[in-house]
């Protein structure tokens, strides 16, 4: 086989998962690339060959490959596939917990991309960077939220909303982790109204759950909002319990709303979740909502069937439209985040 005959199946076994066979091949190609003169060609190819190598647990002799590739990447005069070794070479020795070195290559691929004006690269090479020192001692994570406030400039260059919003999410919680909780709560709430503005329904249910954890009074606000757009966007059985649970004890079970909060969970837990490997446990969670609601109104253990009977908690077609005007009342109007005519299934679910 000639060398992109060999570079081809080189690709095929890789994609498949046969990293021998496929550094095998790749061993055979770089000798057909020298004769060529195919500096280029032979410096992405020890990139792919540190790739699986380090994969195969050989990280001295993948960071070896990679430092055969810049050589190579020099004779090409080709910045971005030097960045791209230097890349690979910084995540190998943060692995290592080598801090120091892993972050000077980092920095020298961050130059290379800024002179190639890659600024997708750029903005992995800068999240890495950012994971790995908010997972460091000391400095660490003050030093990952100037990073990622440094990503968040290129997300907006890109147009990559809910990118923008993950790392707003992860600053967030670093500014918990310093004790800022001011701040930490600012950015979930920036990180919520980014994927409102994109109408990204699914993620904005999960950041205003983030909001709606702070201790802040209007919290309760936030989770319902959330708690609204579960009634039609579809989520994990163990999330919307998870939500159930958290603005139900953020109002207390003698909140009038809190019935109908309780009641859609242990709905949800016995018509959606029969073949959920947690229904048990979720379940319970629900029934335990539920008695707990009946005790505030002094509804004995033995009544709280027929009390949800009078209620109307038994009737599969009320459960809805119930919560979703429990839930709305918790929201002042000015505090919708979004607009609710934009959601799919608002206009059907309203004339429930």
């Amino acid at each position: 086989m000639n060398a992109h005959e060999l570079l081809r199946e080189a690709e095929r076994l890789g994609g498949q998962g046969d990293a021998k066979g496929a550094l095998e091949l790749w061993g055979q190609a770089l000798p057909l690339l020298d004769q060529a003169g195919d500096a280029r060609g032979r410096a992405v190819v020890l990139i792919h060959m540190g790739r699986f190598t380090a994969q195969l647990g050989d990280a001295k002799r993948a960071l070896d490959l990679w430092e055969q590739s810049l050589v190579a990447s020099e004779l090409a005069n080709d910045a971005t596939i030097k960045a791209a070794a230097l890349h690979h070479m910084a995540g190998a020795l943060a692995g290592q917990g080598d801090a120091k070195r892993a972050l000077g290559l980092w920095k020298q691929t961050l130059t290379l991309l800024d002179l190639a004006g890659d600024t997708k690269a750029k903005l992995g090479t800068l999240l890495c960077m950012a994971d790995f020192l908010s997972k460091q001692q000391g400095e660490g994570v003050a030093q990952a939220l100037d990073v990622w406030g440094q990503a968040l400039v290129l997300f907006d260059q890109l147009g990559d909303v809910k990118g923008k919003a993950a790392t707003l999410g992860k600053m967030a919680w670093a500014a918990g982790q310093e004790g800022d909780l001011p701040w930490e709560r600012q950015l979930n709430l920036e990180a919520a109204r980014v994927l409102a503005k994109a109408e990204a329904w699914t993620d904005l249910i999960g950041s205003l759950g983030n909001v709606g954890g702070s201790a802040e009074s209007d919290a309760q606000g936030f989770l319902a909002q959330a708690l609204w757009l579960s009634l039609r966007v579809a989520m994990p059985l163990e999330n919307l319990l998870g939500l159930c649970g958290s603005l139900f004890y953020k109002l207390g079970p003698g909140h009038e709303s809190s019935p109908w909060i309780a009641t859609f969970g242990l709905y949800k837990a016995q018509f959606e979740g029969e073949e959920h490997p947690r229904q048990g446990e979720l379940h319970e969670l629900a029934w335990g909502m539920v008695t707990k609601c009946a005790a505030a109104r002094g509804v004995a253990p033995d009544k709280i069937r027929t009390w949800m009977t009078a209620q109307g908690m038994n009737d599969p077609s009320r459960i809805p439209p119930a919560l979703e005007h429990a839930v709305e009342a918790l929201v002042a109007p000015a505090a919708w985040l979004f607009d609710r005519q934009r959601v799919p299934g608002a206009a059907g679910m309203s004339a429930s």
